[in-house]
């Protein structure tokens, strides 16, 4: 997958799984601020010396937006 048709993808992902009370998508201006958020969390996370436990770690803090 291009850098391109990624980029594409995630600003979709954030459109198409958010809604507020009248269930109307987020807007696309939005979605591609969370989308550099993500982007953001994903190269600061490159830069970690320790890969150790990274994906069990990940996974907890998924779990963790889950229950907030």
């Amino acid at each position: 997958m291009t850098a391109k048709e990624k980029s594409k993808e995630l600003v979709e992902k954030f459109i198409n799984n958010s809604w507020d009370n009248s269930w109307h998508h987020m807007p696309t201006i939005v979605a591609k601020e969370c989308a550099k958020i993500a982007v953001d969390e994903i190269i600061n996370e490159l830069l970690v010396t320790d890969f150790n436990n990274r994906f069990e770690y990940w996974q907890e803090v998924k779990k963790e937006i889950n229950e907030l």
